[in-house]
């Protein structure tokens, strides 16, 4: 390649990178800089981590639809979703108050929170119930969602009058909404942009247990443990007889989900933003 080739392809390439650190920089302010106001079909909950209070407010957008004082019914999407996938449901629930939230990292709610877990999200659903005045609700779940009503079910019986789980799966005893301890727990990851980052990004599973991760932002992420694809050797560790993995790119709003059945400590990556901190920790059970 002649020398003046060589140079006008790296001042493009420098080009480009600072476009591209600006796009970043006009996102982050698009997203972060305007005040939130809470309001009819928005509100503002105490972000959480492990069950603890972070001292940060979260925005929570919901649809609260029908009589105030009529039975409550709460509708809980997947992941990915939002409450928009039950807009033709809404409409077949009259005499019921009904009320979709969109859950933490997905459609409009905040998206760069804490933890992303089924039991966070049933926190904030509480949360929510709380803030709307509403004493018992009907849960129906879907997916994800159904996790989260598992989760609002054993640590919150006196909240749900009649829960539905769809498109889920449960294993264990018939008691087991006894046990706080459920094993069948759905476990998620959010993977998120400015700053990219796993969350929660140390989680610790059961055996047999299935994490699913789901891109948040528009960016693609990997979710990857594979010494031999890691730039630094420290990012990527797999207890012995665990075989590696990687999800290849994972777009927004997609999600990729592993099982682990090899307890042990996983250490992972993600190939793109790996030099820029991505990584995390799941520990086996």
């Amino acid at each position: 390649m002649p020398p003046w080739m060589r140079s006008l392809a790296r001042r493009l390439t420098l080009a480009y990178l600072v476009l591209l650190a600006a796009s970043c920089v006009v996102r982050h302010r698009a997203v972060f800089s305007a005040p939130v106001v809470p309001g009819p079909g928005l509100a503002l909950l105490p972000e959480v981590r492990e069950g603890e209070p972070t001292g940060r407010s979260i925005r929570l957008s919901y649809i609260d639809d029908g009589p105030p004082d009529a039975p409550a019914v709460v509708l809980l999407h997947g992941s990915p979703g939002s409450k928009n996938d039950f807009h033709g449901v809404v409409p077949e629930l009259p005499g019921r108050r009904v009320i979709v939230p969109d859950l933490p990292g997905f459609g409009a709610s905040e998206h760069d929170v804490a933890e992303y877990s089924v039991r966070a999200h049933a926190r904030y659903v509480i949360e929510l119930l709380d803030a709307l005045g509403v004493e018992r609700a009907d849960v129906v779940g879907f997916s994800m969602g159904a996790g989260v009503g598992l989760q609002l079910t054993l640590r919150h019986p006196d909240r749900v009058r009649k829960l539905v789980a769809a498109s889920t799966a449960c294993t264990g005893p018939a008691t087991a909404a006894s046990q706080p301890n459920l094993q069948s727990e759905a476990f998620a990851i959010g993977m998120t942009d400015l700053p990219y980052r796993f969350a929660p990004a140390m989680l610790t599973v059961p055996s047999g247990a299935t994490v699913t991760w789901t891109t948040m932002g528009a960016d693609p992420h990997t979710v990857t443990d594979d010494p031999s694809k890691a730039v630094n050797a420290a990012d990527s560790s797999l207890p012995a007889g665990a075989q590696a993995w990687d999800s290849g790119s994972v777009t927004s709003g997609q999600s990729y989900s592993h099982t682990f059945t090899v307890p042990g400590t996983y250490k992972y990556f993600c190939i793109p933003h790996e030099s820029l901190g991505m990584v995390a920790t799941i520990t086996v059970i």
